[in-house]
């Protein structure tokens, strides 16, 4: 596995699906659709933790996550105050380019895990089947 700090944009050509939304943690996890019928493919999960607010679809093609900076006019357009201990994160896609989240922090692991197993980010037993993390925060 290899360990990275994000430098942002975050450019993903895939396919992601609003996989969950954790209340009580304020966890939110986009997760990539992996190719079933290839044993080389892999899945990606992006989370953002610590969300205090979010405009996302359901579905994502080709997402890229940046950082607005305060000051931005485009926090302006979305109607988003950037408080001191949170992020402003764009997310744009193929099909929609007005999406954010305010959050914390936001990390994305590459594995070679199944949809039905938890996200490897949150669950350390399956640290061993990551091959690329990342975070920002």
């Amino acid at each position: 596995m290899s360990e990275e700090n994000i430098a942002l944009p975050l450019q993903f050509g895939r396919e992601f699906e609003l996989w969950s939304y954790g209340v009580s943690h304020c966890l939110l996890l986009l997760r990539s659709k992996r190719n079933i019928d290839d044993p080389n493919s892999t899945r990606l999960d992006v989370l953002f933790r610590g969300v205090k607010e979010m405009k996302v679809p359901r579905s994502l093609n080709n997402i890229s996550i940046d950082l607005i900076h305060k000051g931005d006019p485009l926090l302006d357009k979305l109607g988003v105050e950037r408080e001191p201990e949170f992020y402003v994160f764009s997310l744009t896609a193929d099909d929609y380019q007005s999406g954010y989240v305010v959050a914390w922090s936001v990390s994305f692991a590459e594995d070679d895990l199944d949809f039905e197993y938890p996200c490897a980010i949150e669950d350390s037993t399956f640290w061993p089947h990551v091959i690329k993390y990342g975070q920002y925060q």
